[in-house]
């Protein structure tokens, strides 16, 4: 209360503190590690399972999504769960606008992904559900939970192996298998 000049500082410093954290957070400064042995959320973005704690599509990337990535490890490494998430929806956008028009909202560029065939129906429910998490995130100061954080993780890093590994792999291995002579082209 001493450090602050002028009253309506202090009026403010206890506005964040009841009103914009949450109150297990605000009393947790610097962050705290509070992930145990037992659970699912992974170090990082990357895993020590990564070759090079980099997955091969990794190099694919342009270098905003490259950033973006950066950025959401190293927020999970320091056991954030509202800014990797927001991340998350970020880096979601960026690759479905690769791919798409990148006009409208979350929702209508997730039908164009659908509509072009980037994902099934059921994928498509997937990443909406985790852009809920992040726009829960972003706009209702939502703090998820390790195992929530960890399966939007898990989510957008299938998304990316399936666009940026296993795609062009299948792609190539089509053009190298001969062609069935009993189906007419």
């Amino acid at each position: 209360v001493l450090r602050h000049e002028l009253f309506g500082d202090l009026i403010a410093r206890v506005y964040e503190w009841h009103f914009i954290n949450p109150k297990e957070r605000a009393n947790a400064w610097p962050p705290q590690n509070s992930r145990d042995e037992e659970s699912n959320r992974t170090a990082g973005f990357f895993t020590e399972d990564d070759s090079a704690e980099r997955p091969p599509w990794f190099s694919s990337l342009d270098d905003i999504k490259k950033a973006l990535i950066v950025e959401l490890d190293i927020a999970l490494r320091h056991d954030l769960s509202a800014l990797p998430t927001i991340g998350i929806r970020t880096l979601l956008e960026r690759v479905m606008a690769e791919h798409i028009d990148e006009g409208g909202g979350f929702g209508e560029k997730l039908k164009r992904f659908v509509d072009n065939g980037f994902v099934t129906t059921l994928h498509a429910d997937l990443l909406s559900r985790v852009l809920d998490v992040g726009h829960a995130s972003a706009h209702r100061a939502y703090f998820p939970n390790d195992e929530d954080v960890s399966t939007c993780d898990d989510v957008v890093k299938h998304l990316m192996q399936g666009l940026y590994v296993l795609n062009p792999k299948v792609q190539k291995m089509s053009r190298n298998t001969p062609p069935d002579p009993r189906k007419r082209r």
